[in-house]
């Protein structure tokens, strides 16, 4: 059966259920509101860096995330640690490669789980692409 009531009619039996939908949302936002980023990209702490050619492997520590993984494992292929001293900020989600400002951290190329195993991956993957490299020439 098709429901011949206007848009947001409350004698239609479905809209209690769409504006406590709504309700719960707006709810959702308001808690939300006012929170910091998770994780803080200019909150962190640099654990360990390993360089691999000119490939750079970073353990990074978020202090500031409420979550429980507060470390993350990040690849930047072509990036030395001299151009991670200038970094004022490293954001671990992808987002565009040509969005390369100089104070902030290029977007990373891999994310590995925060594990021992998680870091010999990344450093496994950034000897990878020195092979891939070395390869094209």
């Amino acid at each position: 059966m098709t429901c011949r009531h206007a848009d947001n009619d409350p004698a239609c039996g479905g809209y209690e259920g769409r504006v406590a939908d709504a309700r719960k949302l707006v709810k959702e936002y308001e808690d939300r509101r006012g929170q910091k980023p998770q994780p803080d990209p200019n909150t962190y702490e640099v654990k360990e860096a390993h360089e691999v050619a000119d490939h750079l492997c970073l353990r990074v520590e978020y202090p500031n995330t409420s979550g429980i993984d507060k470390t993350k494992v990040l690849v930047f292929l072509k990036t030395s640690a001299a151009d991670a001293l200038r970094w004022k900020e490293i954001d671990p989600f992808f987002r565009d490669p040509k969005d390369k400002p100089v104070r902030r951290a290029p977007s990373p190329n891999a994310m590995f789980p925060s594990t021992e195993e998680g870091w010999q991956d990344a450093i496994e993957y950034a000897k990878s692409k020195v092979v891939e490299h070395v390869m094209e020439s």
